[in-house]
């Protein structure tokens, strides 16, 4: 039934966003990226979010993993990606801080993943959207 809570006649990245509560940032700020995804139905992101350099051939590489708290009183954060590592997989809702790690000045990215949907009325989706943020000294 059209624009009922099950309609799957729009894709779940259908202007879907995420934004990031300051674009201008130092590091070791802690900022809040938010979810805007009017076409995913319950969406979960993990503890994990990527920050990311780009490369002089356009690409980006993953410098550092950011990790969301998950209790109260705990602060987030950051460790530059050294090595593989294993990522506890908790479904968070709703906006999450991350601390924005020690790099240079630039303009980076942050990745964040979610899924979608997984429910009896609609299959699981995968979104993976972007946030850009510039550091300044």
């Amino acid at each position: 039934m059209p624009g009922s809570a099950t309609d799957d006649s729009q894709p779940p990245d259908a202007g879907a966003r995420l934004l990031v509560s300051e674009s201008e940032v130092r590091s070791g700020d802690v900022v809040t990226l938010t979810l805007v995804a009017p076409g995913a139905p319950h969406p979960l992101g993990g503890v994990d979010s990527y920050f990311q350099a780009e490369q002089d051939d356009g690409s980006w590489r993953i410098t550092h993993v950011m990790f969301s708290p998950t209790g109260a009183g705990r602060a987030p954060s950051t460790v530059p990606l050294t090595e593989v590592m294993a990522i506890q997989a908790i479904g968070l809702r709703g906006p999450v801080k991350v601390a924005i790690p020690d790099v240079a000045t630039g303009r980076y990215r942050i990745e964040r993943r979610f899924v979608t949907g997984g429910r009896i009325t609609s299959p699981a989706s995968h979104l993976t959207l972007y946030a850009f943020v510039n550091v300044v000294p």
